[in-house]
């Protein structure tokens, strides 16, 4: 078979997508790599959840299939919700190999081709890609001060008589956050025919208590999407799931793949969500971080905006590229946004724990004075 006939044998959509971006990893033999690119929490200590699995390692049952219910890990998000004042039942929550394949269940169970999804513009890619493989109609609205424009988003769901409406809350890439009474006036705005997904990834960096969460049973049209990629710090064992009206939920489960989270990912991520100390002493300390990077951003004119998130979105300037390799050069790399539509210029960096960010504005400063800006 010739190239253009395999060529042919491609689906449309898939070839007009873009591949999705990594955060870049620090490459190169520098003695210090700090990875500021990915919204990787840093600073949480997993070793517990290590030790666990290991122990899990030691039994000799790996030749069992993992529980395809999710039994113990639905219980202890219960449970952990619970304490946190959110009242969940069993039925309402669909896992998923991570918040992309959340995602892709949505869009398999409700969007048919031809629907209208409605997006921030310069948004996560995955939103966009995933629709488009969907077969629907993307349509991206215009962001308001680079913010997450929830009265634009509403009234174009409205006029195009859309299927779906997603975004995140605090937003990816700019961490700009919106609260509770914000949020509630858009679903009130909201048909009850169109849905909406909302994406939590970094809300517990932000007004946790202001969740999403709360209004999941007075608008039935609502969907959270969770992970525990970010303030569980579990990255690597990629778990997420959905919350939402329990008939959506159902719809859901019947196209989730049959044991999509294996054993070491339930059991690693149950771990984490009944000893959960950890992940709060985590927070706590990015949030102090992230303020002092704020401020620091400030002073250097980087004209940082407010962030919900555990990263600051910022302004590097003209010289965004040599500022960027003076950074990777010494083992450090943060995100150029030019892949999410920005220009390159802006920036997003992970917020670490002290020791990284000491290092980060240290090696700043003399990449600002070795690209001569005042």
């Amino acid at each position: 078979m010739d190239t253009e006939r395999l060529v042919s044998l491609i689906r449309p959509e898939v070839k007009s997508l873009a591949g999705y971006v990594a955060g870049k990893a620090p490459s190169g033999s520098y003695k210090r790599r700090i990875k500021l690119a990915s919204n990787e929490n840093l600073v949480i200590n997993n070793s517990d959840v290590q030790r666990h699995i290991k122990r899990i390692l030691s039994s000799p049952s790996l030749e069992y299939y993992p529980d395809s219910h999710q039994t113990r890990l639905r219980e202890a998000v219960i449970s952990f919700l619970e304490r946190e004042g959110f009242s969940i039942s069993p039925e309402q929550i669909v896992f998923g190999d991570g918040s992309g394949e959340s995602l892709q269940m949505v869009m398999m169970a409700f969007v048919n081709p031809g629907d209208t999804v409605v997006i921030p513009e310069q948004s996560f890619s995955l939103y966009r890609t995933r629709a488009i493989l969907a077969g629907a109609r993307v349509v991206e609205v215009r962001r308001k001060n680079l913010w997450v424009d929830l009265d634009a988003l509403k009234e174009t769901a409205i006029q195009t008589r859309a299927k779906l409406v997603v975004f995140s809350n605090p937003d990816n890439p700019t961490s700009t956050t919106h609260g509770g009474d914000d949020l509630e006036r858009f679903l009130r705005g909201i048909p009850p025919d169109v849905l909406v997904l909302l994406d939590e990834a970094y809300i517990h960096f932000a007004n946790w208590r202001e969740s999403g969460l709360h209004f999941v049973t007075r608008y039935p049209n609502l969907i959270i999407m969770h992970t525990l990629s970010k303030a569980f710090g579990l990255a690597a064992l990629r778990v997420g799931f959905t919350v939402s009206h329990p008939i959506l939920a159902e719809q859901m489960e019947k196209i989730r793949l049959p044991f999509n989270l294996g054993l070491l990912a339930q059991e690693g991520a149950w771990y984490r969500l009944t000893h959960p100390n950890r992940i709060w002493e985590s927070v706590e300390i990015i949030c102090r971080e992230r303020k002092a990077l704020i401020d620091f951003l400030e002073k250097e004119g980087r004209h940082p905006l407010p962030a919900g998130g555990n990263f600051v979105f910022c302004d590097f300037g003209p010289e965004y590229k040599r500022i960027v390799e003076y950074l990777e050069n010494h083992g450090i790399t943060v995100r150029s946004l030019g892949s999410f539509g920005y220009d390159p210029r802006f920036v997003r960096i992970t917020v670490g724990g002290p020791r990284d960010m000491t290092y980060f504005k240290k090696i700043f400063l003399l990449a600002v004075r070795e690209a001569g800006l005042p």
